[in-house]
């Protein structure tokens, strides 16, 4: 099947997976294109790896200045847009919590329909709700059928645009339960039937599981993630004082980058324990195995409104042996088994339930061997990758 992807921008090196899809969807037999409103800048291309670059060259990007240099296509295809086009438009126009244009949205659709019937699309398949709505024109401008994968983000604050566009989309690939559920309590029983449950899922290969490293120089956590307020890092940094404070020999190794490097930067002066917390900053993916394999733990202490859905990192960090303290986010139980694979603590603490499993491990350092191997036969199970790309594909084929 000839698919094209949908996405508002791409590459991007904070969406991976959706990097992942494309080719994983192409080699499992179908024929796909790639298609965006926008595309990395200069920085974030360099820290995509060299398969991202490659795909950022392929892609046929809709931007607004391209859309603006064809005054005489765009305008004319919009305005002779059928009845069902601009009754659907201006639904979205009323209905989206995600605020677009609606001249824009419409000429980005006249511009993918075009796209569309050039290249002998026969599905659209679209990530995000500006793309989402997009796709959802451009079915009711050619009648190809579309999808969409959805994101916890736009469950919890973009999900305006669901109703009208779970009428007529053929699936809808969800990437955790929790925000699947979250969502179809909001939209009719019709949306159960075109709801599926499609991991972004781990590559067991890259993310390998290794022994954990010698306890005697330290407890070592490490974390990864954007670095803003619902990611909860300060309470890893507080957590760590605590641990500290009740006699545990920890440091923690924070990757990531964002607004608030500088405040965590800070609050580890304050507590007096710059030395033991490191700020890596944002690395590839390909280089988070051997963080990950000089570390005895994972954390990551997210608020629990469902922002984050189910982080892939954790997923990953599970992959490479390393059990997982995660905060009890509504997706928490789908990764962590508490006292099989890791630990889900609350989330209205400042780090003190985080202090006292650190505590607890350094009681006890011979659990994580134990807690590791469960946490990499819980991913094997049910995480692998190439198992959710098999699914994603065969619900293309149908």
């Amino acid at each position: 099947m000839r698919i094209l992807y949908l996405v508002p921008r791409f590459p991007m090196p904070s969406e991976t997976f959706v990097s992942h899809e494309v080719v994983g969807v192409g080699e499992r037999g179908h024929d796909v294109m790639t298609a965006a409103f926008g595309g990395p800048s200069a920085a974030e291309l360099e820290q995509l790896v060299p398969a991202a670059r490659e795909l950022a060259r392929g892609t046929r990007y809709v931007t607004k200045a391209r859309l603006a240099a064809a005054p005489f296509t765009t305008p004319l295809n919009t305005l002779g847009a059928s009845r069902a086009v601009r009754t659907l438009n201006a639904r979205l126009a009323g209905e989206s919590t995600h605020r677009t244009n609606a001249w824009a949205r419409l000429a980005r659709a006249a511009a993918v329909a075009r796209i569309v019937r050039r290249e002998g699309i026969e599905h659209v398949h679209a990530h995000w709700p500006q793309a989402a709505q997009v796709a959802a024109l451009v079915h009711a401008w050619t009648g190809v059928p579309y999808s969409i994968s959805v994101h916890a983000h736009e469950v919890v604050h973009d999900h305006g645009h669901f109703p009208a566009v779970f009428e007529t989309l053929a699936f809808a690939a969800f990437c955790n339960r929790a925000a699947m559920e979250a969502l179809l309590g909001r939209l009719g029983p019709h949306a159960r039937g075109r709801s599926h449950l499609v991991y972004h899922g781990v590559d067991l290969d890259l993310f390998a599981a290794t022994p954990p490293p010698d306890v005697r120089a330290g407890l070592r956590v490490v974390s990864a993630g954007r670095m803003t307020p619902t990611k909860g890092m300060p309470r890893l940094v507080r957590g760590v004082r605590a641990a500290v404070d009740a006699g545990v020999d920890v440091s923690l190794v924070l990757v990531g980058d964002g607004g608030q490097r500088d405040e965590l930067a800070r609050l580890a002066r304050e507590l007096s324990i710059p030395g033991r917390v490191e700020l890596r900053g944002w690395v590839r993916q390909d280089e988070m195995p051997a963080i990950l394999a000089d570390a005895h733990v994972f954390a990551l202490l997210p608020d629990d409104r469902g922002d984050d859905g189910l982080p892939n990192v954790v997923l990953e960090a599970a992959a490479a042996g390393r059990p997982v303290v995660l905060s009890a986010i509504p997706a928490a139980k789908e990764a962590v088994e508490p006292g099989v694979n890791g630990w889900i603590v609350p989330v209205e603490d400042s780090g003190e339930s985080f202090a006292r499993v650190l505590a607890e491990v350094g009681r006890d350092p011979a659990q994580l061997a134990a807690l590791g191997a469960g946490a990499r036969t819980h991913v094997e199970r049910h995480y692998d990758r190439r198992m959710h790309l098999d699914r994603l594909a065969r619900l293309f084929a149908s």
